[in-house]
């Protein structure tokens, strides 16, 4: 049996269809990306249908990021979901896996370095403020 892209790319949906030709081409393989951008063609939508779609498509991303911050996580995972990769910069023993994890990391260490100097800088000046 052989794996078709075509076939996967001509049962997503518009939106879906939009998403991928539209998003990362990192995120797929190249011969999926071929696929996308055939089918979409394929497709011809016209630019009010296209205006449509990319609407749609932001609706349903926000929609799938309100749903990924339920009340149902916990603490550490709501803080991953909103400063990504703080969580694993402040846990002994994790470290950056793949290149998201690298990302994550390097902007932890951003944020952790940029606190603390703000930290910093607001002790001194309540030093100053309040020490006459």
């Amino acid at each position: 049996m052989t794996y078709s892209f075509k076939d996967v790319m001509s049962a997503k949906t518009d939106v879906e269809l939009y998403g991928i030709v539209t998003g990362s081409a990192d995120d797929y393989q190249p011969s999926a990306l071929a696929a996308a951008n055939e089918e979409f063609t394929k497709r011809n939508f016209s630019a009010k249908q296209i205006n449509i779609l990319e609407k749609d498509a932001v609706r349903q991303q926000q929609i799938k990021d309100s749903e990924s911050l339920s009340m149902n996580d916990s603490g550490p995972q709501i803080l991953e979901k909103i400063f990504p990769g703080i969580v694993n910069a402040i846990t002994p023993g994790t470290l950056p896996e793949d290149e998201t994890d690298k990302k994550n990391w390097q902007i932890a260490k951003q944020i952790f370095k940029w606190s603390s100097i703000g930290v910093i800088v607001l002790y001194v000046i309540l030093e100053l403020i309040f020490s006459k």
